[in-house]
């Protein structure tokens, strides 16, 4: 229940003549009547006072620590890199990922790899029955300095499997390795696989439903962003040098008057 103004003025003039009396305080009427409005008893206002007047103020001025902040770039890359890769790198991987008929496929600043499928024959003999044939499973690897996109279009003319044509430094291995093969055959699958697959060019599969021209237009942006994303590093290493170091300002704090150093 709040007292009555009169009552709380009553005490707060008996307050203010003893600790005048008693003390060479510094509190004014005024500043008695808050301590009184905030619950602060008649021998912390007494100290209050007294302190008040050796100090000059309750709470003691102090200049707030200012932290320096280096500045830096997040994870060594420029805000609009990611993984090494820009943004429209990564958008021509979306692409391929999306109209490529192939696994693990995935991009570098620097390679081009996945997994595809490569059928080989033991011999062009016109007697089928005389030929062994095997679909295998090949690791890709393709530099992206200097790749080039020929063509594109289907392997059997209009009924064959979509591809876009690439031409590069290429790397291809067999997961399965030709000792695995009947010894009749197996020379004779090595060469053919190595007539298809003889490190200059190679056929991306691509899935039948899905535009060619797409996976063109995605292959030859990696092709034309090779070293992009680490020019685009240097520039803004060469920016960040004009900014070793800045001083965060501190905020301003007001004087809590009201602070109870009681509590």
């Amino acid at each position: 229940m709040q007292m009555p103004y009169k009552f709380i003025t009553i005490i707060t003039t008996a307050i203010y003549l003893f600790i005048s009396n008693s003390v060479n305080a510094g509190c004014k009427r005024d500043d008695i009547e808050f301590y009184l409005d905030k619950g602060f008893t008649q021998d912390q206002i007494t100290e209050l006072c007294s302190a008040t007047k050796s100090t000059g103020d309750t709470t003691p001025d102090y200049t707030p620590y200012q932290q320096k902040v280096i500045i830096y770039k997040q994870g060594g890359e420029d805000p609009g890199i990611k993984d090494g890769l820009t943004k429209e790198e990564r958008e021509a991987v979306s692409t391929i990922k999306a109209g490529g008929d192939v696994a693990k496929f995935k991009v570098t600043p620097e390679t081009i790899s996945y997994t595809a499928q490569t059928c080989v024959v033991s011999a062009n003999t016109p007697d089928f029955e005389q030929r062994y044939k095997d679909c295998i499973e090949v690791d890709f690897v393709i530099l992206r300095e200097n790749l080039e996109v020929s063509a594109s279009g289907k392997k059997l003319l209009l009924f064959g499997n979509p591809y876009v044509l690439l031409e590069g430094t290429i790397d291809a291995k067999p997961k399965r390795p030709w000792e695995d093969y009947p010894i009749s055959v197996r020379k004779a699958l090595q060469r053919n696989f190595e007539w298809k697959e003889n490190g200059k060019r190679t056929p991306f599969p691509v899935i039948s439903d899905y535009s060619t021209a797409r996976l063109v237009g995605a292959f030859r942006t990696l092709a034309e962003t090779y070293g992009q994303a680490d020019k685009e590093n240097q520039v803004a290493e060469a920016s960040s040098e004009e900014i070793k170091e800045v001083v965060r300002k501190p905020k301003e704090e007001k004087k809590k008057r009201w602070w109870n150093p009681f509590d």
